[in-house]
């Protein structure tokens, strides 16, 4: 994320926030510098994280943890907390790619893109220290299954609070053909 403008330090300009944020902090931070305030409304899953951000008397990130995503249909589900990410279920990308390489000042390498290491068998689970390890190289799942279990546990705990997926039938009268190719709607 960034920011600047008046309203951030001098002494923080130019420097990384490296707490968690989630898009859904965007609008109660966003609504405090403009003056407002959430009291009164829903419960919002979003934080203020105007503190955090500015870096406002060392204050952390008010957000410990990130549901990446449960997806049932595909058996899938993923959680970052603290320095830690789980993902559960059959991973298509599994293994490491390579940044691509910077050939001039605007133009990138599209020969980097190959595979490192062996590739993640399906229906497993990868747990990753994002801090020490941002390339997700190493599967920590057997050094640490307390880790595991907790962000398990997480994972179930937003599954039974979670509404099932509906898809309704595909309409034929939807099809972009109809409309320059374009999605739009249609009724």
């Amino acid at each position: 994320a960034f920011v600047t403008g008046k309203g951030v330090p001098a002494a923080k300009a130019g420097t990384k926030h490296t707490g968690l944020m989630h898009i859904t902090d965007w609008f109660p931070t966003l609504l405090r510098v403009a003056g407002g305030n959430t009291k009164g409304s829903f419960p919002l899953d979003g934080y203020d994280q105007w503190d955090a951000v500015t870096g406002a008397q060392n204050v952390k990130s008010p957000r410990e943890e990130v549901l990446c995503n449960i997806d049932k249909l595909s058996n899938n589900s993923a959680i970052r907390r603290g320095d830690w990410k789980l993902v559960v279920g059959p991973q298509q990308y599994s293994g490491w790619y390579a940044p691509p390489k910077l050939v001039s000042d605007r133009v990138l390498s599209s020969s980097s893109s190959s595979l490192v290491g062996a590739p993640t068998p399906p229906n497993t689970i990868s747990l990753f220290n994002v801090t020490a390890d941002p390339e997700e190289r190493n599967n920590l799942v057997d050094q640490h299954p307390e880790v595991v279990k907790m962000l398990l546990d997480r994972i179930a705990f937003y599954d039974a609070g979670s509404i099932p997926a509906w898809s309704p039938p595909n309409d034929p009268e939807s099809d972009p053909k109809y409309f320059g190719g374009a999605w739009m709607p249609w009724r």
